[in-house]
């Protein structure tokens, strides 16, 4: 699950670990562009309906359209009650978080199971530096459960 707001590479990932696009269920945006969990909550509740084993949620945390920051917080809400791994694409709006006057604006990145991170958005570095972090603990528990294999 991810916004209309999200960035391609959410689909992208999904293609290289060999889902097929009707894998991304693309949830419209508030008119803040924001993701919001009511309307995830609704989108998964329709696909179990529909007989679909719902995986995950991407959050965006400043999107390159707008800037705009999901509500990461409720996300995390819906993702706990679903048991579903959430994402936080942060390639953006993680800096915000080492400015003591920005960082509120960037909540919550702490609950995300996975965070992307890009430090040539506003550290100056080069494009091929990047960092992905992975919570380990809940990791491993997402693997056993979806029998996914650890490398």
């Amino acid at each position: 699950y991810a916004s209309d707001q999200a960035h391609f590479s959410i689909s992208r990932a999904l293609d290289e670990l060999g889902f097929p696009p009707q894998t991304l269920t693309v949830v419209a945006a508030d008119e803040l562009f924001r993701l919001r969990g009511a309307a995830v909550a609704e989108a998964i509740a329709r696909d179990r309906a529909a007989g679909a084993r719902p995986l995950a949620i991407a959050a965006v945390a400043g999107s390159t359209n707008t800037g705009s920051v999901d509500a990461i917080g409720e996300l995390a809400d819906v993702a706990g009650r679903e048991r579903l791994w959430l994402h936080i694409d942060a390639a953006y709006g993680a800096a915000a978080r080492l400015s003591a006057r920005d960082a509120s604006r960037v909540p919550h990145l702490e609950r995300a199971d996975s965070v992307t991170v890009d430090p040539h958005k506003w550290f100056f570095q080069a494009y091929d530096v990047r960092r992905r972090s992975i919570a380990a603990p809940s990791t491993t528990a997402a693997r056993r459960r979806w029998r996914a294999p650890s490398s």
